[in-house]
């Protein structure tokens, strides 16, 4: 995959609403997604939350972490982040 900026949102929850649509969209049928949330991030895991609901999403592995200090400075503390992988269904039993 590759860095993608986010155009400008109307609002936090807009913006985590883009971040799921954009991790949804990048899948392929049948896939499992491990996610890392970062930051301030409980909105977003509530999004993930109801597109797992949904059945929009698979997610095997979720992880939350934090944004190391240098970017918290530059951006402000509300900073929030999701990073993902795919795991494909055609991968063989057992593989990771």
């Amino acid at each position: 995959g590759a860095i993608r900026p986010i155009k400008p949102a109307a609002g936090r929850e807009s913006a985590f609403d883009r971040m799921v649509d954009m991790c949804i969209s990048s899948s392929r049928l049948g896939d499992e997604v491990d996610l890392v949330t970062l930051g301030e991030a409980a909105g977003l895991r509530d999004r993930i939350e109801r597109a797992q609901e949904s059945g929009r999403l698979v997610v095997g592995r979720q992880y939350a972490g934090t944004f190391g200090a240098a970017i918290t400075v530059y951006t402000g503390p509300h900073v929030t982040g999701l990073a993902w992988r795919w795991r494909s269904a055609l991968r063989s039993p057992g593989s990771v």
